[in-house]
Formats: C-alpha cells, structure tokens, sequence
C-alpha cells in the first residue's frame, strides 16, 4: 500500500486492517473468475488494473478499454504489453458473450445514472459469466453524505456516489456477490460486486425500460 494511500487512511480514520482484508477478500474472488480466461475493462485508465488482471490475477488475455486517448496512451507507455482499444463503454465494439467477464475500476461514479445505466447493459452483453465492479459507496448518514458528495464533485466531478444499498438497488437481481469496507471508512468507500451475466433474456427484467443493444461485430 503506497505511503499517500496510508497517509489518507489515517486522515480519515480508516483501518489499514480493514482494508488489507477487503483487499484480500476482493483479489481471491477476481482471480478465481478471471484466471485463464479472457477479460475486458472498461475505463482502464492508465491500465494499473488491466495489467494486474494479467500478471496478478493469472487472466489469459486482458483487453483494456478507454474513451480517453490520452489515458490509452498513458498506458501504452507503461504497459506495453498491453492490448488496447480506445472504445465508449456505452456503446462497445465487440461482438456478444465475447469475453469471460468484463472488469471496471472506480468508473461508473464518474458517470450520471442515464448513462450509468447503457454501460452496465453492454456490459452484460459482451460478457458471457460475470461483469466485476469495484466502485465507491456513499454514506447512509443524510449530513456525511451530503459533505463527501460535496467535497468529491469539487475535487474530482465524481459526486455521483451511492449507498451500497442504492448500488444494490441499481444492480438488480443479477449481483452474486456483495463485498464492502464498514461504514466507518470515511476515505476509501470501496465495496465490491459480482454480476452474474448469464441468461441474456432477464436483461429487461433486471434494468426496466431500457432496450438490450444489438450484438456489436
């Protein structure tokens, strides 16, 4: 754990324990998924996750996607062993079930809930097991909320923060597992979650109102 992530962790009040354990718990669930399989991340950024997919996880073949150029750059650079697509993971180039599972990092608080919605539907789509989401929770304390949302959308736009709970809710029927930090965490909000992708047909029953994207390629 790098010395600023530490440095935060106490700022806030976070247990390293705590987190070494989630941390543990997270990499034996993503590992037994993706290991000799073929994996997509979507919104890989400068590809710290996608090459632990490879080199940590034991994944087959790992495709990370980007809509930034700068940052698919950023990971050629770094990894250049990397395989890299500059893709919208709203509207992705790749053909149905075409991967053992679909991984994302930290991204879709970035996105607003209309759009939110069309990544998790691709996702479900080009996946044929299970889509990965590592993502950040909010507060279920109205004031803390509040300020967490408040701080965040002024540091880094991502103000769209949900309760593990409002996660769930978004997720539907489809989640297989569920792996969060305490609510005393007051930095790194992570929590975990397995989707099961199989059975394309109860798409609509898991997210109402939206239409399953044709097959890409």
């Amino acid at each position: 754990m790098s010395i600023l992530h530490r440095v935060a962790m106490a700022i806030g009040g976070d247990k390293v324990d705590d987190y070494v354990a989630f941390d543990e718990e997270v990499s034996r669930e993503i590992r037994q998924i993706t290991l000799g399989g073929t994996v997509l991340e979507t919104g890989c950024g400068p590809g710290t996750e996608a090459i632990r997919l490879l080199r940590e996880f034991g994944a087959r073949q790992v495709i990370a996607t980007d809509i930034s150029f700068g940052m698919l750059q950023a990971a050629r650079k770094k990894y250049p062993e990397l395989l890299l697509v500059q893709a919208d993971a709203r509207r992705l180039p790749f053909r149905e079930n075409a991967f053992a599972a679909v991984y994302s990092n930290c991204m879709y608080h970035h996105i607003e809930v209309p759009d939110r919605k069309l990544v998790l539907e691709e996702s479900l789509r080009v996946s044929r097991h299970s889509v990965l989401l590592k993502e950040i929770a909010g507060f279920e304390n109205r004031f803390l909320n509040a300020s967490y949302t408040l701080y965040y959308s002024i540091v880094d736009g991502s103000a769209y923060r949900p309760t593990v709970e409002r996660w769930l809710e978004f997720l539907g029927s489809r989640v297989r597992r569920c792996i969060r930090r305490p609510e005393r965490a007051l930095v790194f909000r992570y929590v975990f979650f397995v989707l099961d992708s199989a059975g394309k047909e109860t798409i609509e029953q898991a997210l109402p109102g939206k239409e399953i994207p044709s097959a890409a390629g």
